[in-house]
């Protein structure tokens, strides 16, 4: 268990909810609910409910009707990019439609390979890369007024 879910238990979820809300928000920003129940390994249920109403309720994500009337959830609470240690993720802003639908298809992509790790941050990329002897002047970067930031396209990496 990471010190990230870890810290997001601490807000008042279990850890099959906390992991979850680690990828969803890191990797994607948005999910469905089927999303949450591909994770916990259920068809349906009450314990999707249970989470939505909690994620609801703390105010750490919001719901939008779309998609055929499917409930879109779009994590941007504060406190919980708090815990995760990025609170000025990108992930927290909303979104075109086409960009919330790449978003999800990021967070199918990373629930089909539950045994990966995922690196899901910019410093954990880079220090991976870099502990594993790749040139910092070697990764993906843009300039930024006077900042260098690497790894923009924010995509999670399966190792």
């Amino acid at each position: 268990m990471t010190s990230r879910i870890e810290a997001v238990m601490a807000l008042g979820y279990t850890p099959a909810q906390a992991a979850f809300l680690e990828l969803a928000a890191l990797a994607s920003g948005y999910y469905l609910r089927g999303q949450y129940h591909e994770f916990i390994q259920r068809s349906s249920g009450a314990m999707g409910q249970v989470f939505i109403e909690r994620v609801l309720e703390k105010r750490h994500a919001e719901c939008f009707a779309t998609f055929g009337c499917r409930r879109l959830y779009h994590t941007n609470g504060q406190a919980l990019f708090r815990a995760l240690g990025d609170v000025n993720n990108r992930n927290r802003r909303a979104h075109k439609f086409a960009t919330i639908r790449r978003r999800l298809m990021t967070l199918d992509y990373c629930l089909a390979s539950p045994r990966s790790a995922w690196l899901l941050t910019e410093s954990e990329k880079t220090h991976f890369f870099l502990n594993h002897g790749v040139a910092q002047l070697q990764l993906p970067s843009e300039q930024f007024g006077g900042a260098v930031r690497y790894f923009v396209d924010k995509q999670p990496i399966a190792v």
